[in-house]
């Protein structure tokens, strides 16, 4: 490796310059850390921390990443986007879907949970002359499928909502079960 610097008069070697100025070689003394030695068939494992860009959606290294009013911003997208800042373009983030997935998975983990809860006031509690079971089985039905499909966004997203889901679940399962053994002992009694 080369090195050069102004009290320099050419380019010089990065071995000659530490003999010339009696320095050590740097990978023994760096921050005072011996580097370790390796045994045969081991490997150095380097971790490098990452996040998002923004603008992108890539992971980057962090060390290649500006940010700018929350917003984290790689190298690549750095000229265009400080190009809107300077022109007073308000610049939000360009990535949407994982957010929108998100609140999607929360949808249908909450359709699941009221519809649950309208399931048990409908089948129990309404007095209206259309027999209120059949809604109680239709509404404990679609919030058992809305609990689902809620807990498998979840499950995909962070467990975002999945409280909400199993909650929604039980309850749908339970009012199901209640209907199965009410009609149960009607047909065997």
């Amino acid at each position: 490796t080369y090195i050069w610097n102004e009290d320099m008069s050419d380019w010089q070697s990065l071995a000659t310059y530490n003999e010339e100025n009696n320095i050590d070689d740097p990978k023994d003394t760096a921050a005072g850390v011996e580097d370790p030695e390796l045994k045969e068939g081991e490997d150095y494992k380097i971790s490098i921390a990452t996040s998002q860009c923004t603008q992108c959606g890539e992971m980057v290294p962090e060390n290649d990443l500006i940010t700018y009013n929350d917003l984290i911003v790689c190298i690549s997208c750095k000229p265009e986007f400080m190009q809107k800042v300077r022109e007073g373009i308000r610049v939000k983030s360009r990535i949407k879907k994982k957010r929108q997935t998100l609140e999607q998975g929360n949808s249908y983990a909450l359709a699941g949970l009221i519809l649950a809860i309208l399931s048990i006031f409908i089948s129990f509690c309404c007095c209206c002359p259309i027999p209120s079971w059949i809604f109680g089985i239709v509404f404990s039905l679609l919030g058992l499928i809305f609990s689902i499909l809620g807990l498998n966004f979840s499950n995909k997203n962070e467990g975002n909502g999945k409280a909400m889901a199993i909650t929604g679940l039980v309850v749908s399962s339970i009012v199901l079960i209640i209907f199965v053994l009410i009609v149960a002992l009607i047909i065997f009694s």
